[in-house]
């Protein structure tokens, strides 16, 4: 569900910024709004996404307990608290993903996923990322294997190497 394009502002209530519903030809929709509307201090960004795919595979292909298709219901909700100390940011995740769906890179089907995410960034040129998620099956498997509920630790750091024209 990560391949919704960037949000354009559609209105400001209120000292409340609020993206538009955005659907595409892949049924998939989003949402976003941050409060208040500034950059500097604070700021709440919460969104969300769905997606639903009529088309999908059986129960039997997808590996879970069951007859017929699987569902192909996707959705998200991420909530953050941005520069709640200057610089620094931290947000929480939830999402669901059934079976059926089959199109994203970061959400496996038939799966719930908890995330909470640390970033710091000193400088425009530098960040670092924290996350600790755990991940859940939503149906039980036809055959169980040890990743059906998992939880993992990221941490990246990232600079920016820029080319300056002479």
């Amino acid at each position: 569900m990560r391949s919704v394009p960037a949000f354009h502002p559609v209105v400001v209530i209120g000292g409340c910024r609020l993206s538009g519903l955005l659907i595409d030809d892949k049924n998939k929709g989003a949402t976003a709004f941050r409060w208040p509307v500034r950059e500097d201090s604070w700021r709440i960004r919460i969104s969300s996404e769905l997606g639903y795919a009529p088309n999908t595979q059986t129960k039997a292909a997808a590996g879970i307990v069951g007859a017929g298709d699987t569902n192909g219901l996707a959705w998200n909700v991420t909530a953050s608290v941005m520069d709640f100390v200057p610089k620094h940011s931290i947000g929480i995740n939830y999402a669901q993903t059934e079976a059926g769906w089959l199109v994203s890179p970061q959400y496996r089907g038939n799966e719930r996923l908890i995330e909470l995410r640390y970033m710091w960034r000193p400088n425009d040129r530098m960040a670092v990322d924290i996350r600790g998620r755990r991940r859940l099956d939503l149906r039980q498997r036809i055959i169980e294997v040890s990743s059906g509920d998992l939880f993992d630790f990221y941490m990246r750091f990232t600079w920016n190497f820029r080319i300056r024209k002479l």
